[in-house]
């Protein structure tokens, strides 16, 4: 069911209204709207809405004295996308999609809103037990990163594990080349002796069962008159190992320990010796009334160093190794990932702790100088607000938040502003005061839009402030031409103020 938010507004925030299909609903002060928004600046009968089919809403002004905006624009009738903001004077309303409910005591705070606009809520109760890859990250992972970044400088850490990771990357990638060249080589020797052996009993086959061993060859390269790689290739006597070629040493007897093996082997057979020969041979079979005898065996040995490594082989080691290298670069980057985001997301929890507790010291949850001296700046903003508010729990929270406002601001060395979420200004920095043409003493207290010289200005701030609700704590940036000029746009959620600042940007 679609329905439309109130999600910022002096009254009212939180408040749902579900939308039918085809009915029209009104927004307006007066007590008979279907929305009713309390306000003086909001029309008794403000603005109309229709649910369209497709689950699109139209909305369409009906002539308001203080006018319609949708995403910063003014409008007098517009088909509203999911995460458009509808504003109505200091009200946001916002289509979004109701969900059953699963939690059994949902937490308050903020509900999904046109599944762009506002975090979910998350219930009380346990979440799921996360599986796989999370599963390992959240239980083993995590806390160890977690306690090598509480007790050494990040920065540190970051080098170490970079250096780790370089070694790890040479000793499983590049050390095994070698051996794994190799090894690759000394097989395909072997393979090559056996292919040979095997081609030395084809070619004297029908010579040794005539015995006519005058005719015996042991050159099948007819063309080059020898074979690459080939040492020495015997054709043997099965019954008595004599040899029965090459010619010049008819009848004798070879010393090799491997030919002795070689006689006795039914099949194919090969072996490598501990200087990287690789000797192979081959049975001569025939037929008789008690079936198949071995007359004789062809024996070859083969050098493995005259054989090279070709570029197929080294293509697979390479694509090997990379696997190797991608596995141990995910690891790394696992926890880079970790140091540096998660060191930021825990210490805007302490900085919620503290706001919601009236402390007035922070303390960085890693060692990172760049962490260190912010959580310093901001103990010290709390204290000074504390001070300030004297001493209450309602009047040191009020003055956290606008004094951390006001220093972050004046600390800004370009155009630099804070709102709260109805987009009141609460702080102005004399950059902003130039760009702007507005001078703080107007601008502190009044709404943002009335401070606005360009309606492209407020839209970028307000789409940035819709973001920086989905991650607080976390810079939001834009690109956008102000007064004939490129600035950058950063915003900041902080305590439930947003924090601008503009910058020059290169062309």
């Amino acid at each position: 069911m679609l329905i439309m938010k109130v999600v910022r507004g002096p009254k009212s925030v939180g408040q749902s209204y579900p939308l039918q299909q085809g009915q029209m609903m009104t927004i307006g002060r007066d007590a008979g709207c279907e929305i009713q928004l309390p306000s003086t600046g909001v029309s008794k009968r403000h603005a109309r809405l229709t649910l369209l089919p497709g689950s699109r809403v139209e909305v369409e002004d009906m002539g308001s004295d203080n006018g319609t905006f949708v995403n910063g624009i003014l409008i007098k009738k517009h088909v509203l996308k999911p995460g458009d903001s509808l504003s109505i004077h200091d009200f946001i309303l916002q289509v979004g999609v109701k969900l059953p409910q699963v939690q059994a005591a949902p937490s308050p705070g903020l509900e999904l809103v046109g599944g762009t606009g506002l975090s979910p809520n998350i219930g009380t109760s346990a979440p799921a037990k996360q599986k796989g890859l999370g599963a390992l990250l959240q239980s083993n992972i995590y806390p160890w990163a977690d306690g090598l970044s509480a007790q050494f400088d990040i920065r540190k850490l970051v080098v170490g594990f970079f250096a780790i990771w370089s070694v790890l990357i040479i000793v499983l990638t590049a050390m095994p080349f070698s051996r794994t060249a190799n090894k690759r080589i000394q097989e395909e020797s072997t393979n090559i002796a056996k292919l040979f052996s095997r081609q030395l009993v084809r070619a004297n086959q029908q010579a040794i069962i005539d015995q006519r061993f005058r005719d015996l060859t042991v050159a099948l390269d007819a063309r080059s008159g020898d074979t690459e790689g080939l040492q020495k290739a015997y054709i043997l006597d099965a019954k008595t190992g004599l040899v029965l070629a090459p010619a010049e040493i008819y009848g004798t007897a070879l010393a090799a320990p491997q030919a002795a093996k070689a006689i006795k082997q039914d099949g194919d057979w090969s072996v490598v010796d501990s200087e990287g020969i690789s000797y192979a041979s081959s049975p001569v079979k025939v037929g008789s009334a008690t079936g198949n005898i071995t007359v004789a065996t062809a024996f070859v040995t083969f050098d493995a160093d005259i054989n090279t490594f070709r570029i197929a082989n080294i293509v697979d080691q390479i694509l090997n190794s990379m696997l190797i290298a991608l596995a141990i670069s995910v690891l790394f980057f696992i926890l880079l990932e970790r140091w540096v985001q998660g060191a930021l997301v825990m210490m805007g929890q302490r900085v919620d702790v503290a706001l919601k507790t009236s402390e007035v010291r922070v303390e960085s949850p890693v060692k990172w100088p760049a962490l260190e001296e912010l959580a310093e700046m901001i103990s010290g903003a709390l204290g000074r607000a504390a001070k300030a508010g004297g001493g209450g729990e309602g009047a040191s929270t009020a003055g956290n938040s606008t004094e951390w406002a006001h220093a972050a601001t004046k600390n800004t060395t370009g155009p630099g502003a804070a709102f709260d979420t109805s987009f009141r200004i609460l702080a102005w920095n004399p950059g902003m005061e130039s760009l702007m043409s507005v001078r703080e003493s107007e601008a502190v207290g009044s709404d943002l839009s009335s401070c606005s010289r360009e309606i492209t200005f407020e839209t970028i701030v307000k789409d940035l402030a819709n973001l920086a609700l989905l991650n607080p704590w976390l810079q939001q940036s834009r690109r956008s031409e102000v007064s004939g000029s490129n600035y950058q746009f950063n915003m900041i959620l902080a305590d439930g103020i947003f924090l601008l600042s503009l910058a020059k940007a290169e062309d």
